[in-house]
């Protein structure tokens, strides 16, 4: 751990002469985003989902992957009209689960930062042909075309059905590749007179 601070209050007390009194305080210097997310949305999550952060005080981005999701409710506290504190599972209508994101570059953020975690559904990312895929080196890679040319593309990709891929990064919607990956394709090539399979 990381030693921290501790707080100027003391929380000393004395037993049969015994001292409890804090002298310092470690902290998990891996720190986690804990999100609280609705029930409406939980399902269309899923571990290893990578995730974009942003800090409220710094506006810095940072990214990450949703490490585990907890299948018990969050509970919390809300104000009654009586003034008395009922949980939060009792008074909502909508239930919310806990969702921790580990960060993969931890520079720039400390821990009680507020921060506002985003992601895109799983039905609204690319699919594209296997038959587009291809290995180097135990590398995913596609051929995309850009000005006209073959560039290849490093792609991270989960098995969608039989015939097609989903593509967590890499590609963009409305990206131009090669339908068909040959061997005989290479970096630089004009499209058109290559192998090229459209």
């Amino acid at each position: 751990g990381v030693v921290s601070k501790p707080s100027n209050t003391d929380s000393s007390s004395e037993s049969n002469g015994v001292s409890n009194k804090v002298v310092l305080s470690l902290i998990n210097p891996k720190m986690q985003v804990v999100a609280n997310v609705s029930e409406k949305d939980v399902l269309k999550l899923r571990k290893n989902q990578k995730v974009q952060i942003s800090t409220y005080g710094t506006n810095k981005q940072f990214t990450g992957k949703i490490a585990s999701i907890g299948t018990d409710p969050v509970q919390g506290t809300q104000l009654g009209t009586d003034t008395t504190s009922t949980t939060l599972a009792q008074s909502s209508s909508v239930s919310n689960y806990p969702v921790y994101i580990n960060i993969d570059n931890q520079n720039d953020i400390y821990s009680g930062f507020h921060v506002e975690a985003t992601t895109v559904d799983e039905s609204e990312l690319p699919k594209i042909p296997k038959s587009a895929v291809f290995d180097h080196n135990g590398n995913k890679y596609v051929w995309r075309i850009k000005n006209n040319k073959l560039k290849r593309a490093p792609v991270d990709l989960d098995e969608y059905d039989s015939s097609y891929m989903q593509v967590r990064s890499g590609l963009d919607f409305g990206d131009k590749i090669i339908k068909k990956a040959s061997a005989g394709m290479k970096e630089g090539d004009i499209f058109g007179t290559a192998a090229t399979g459209n």
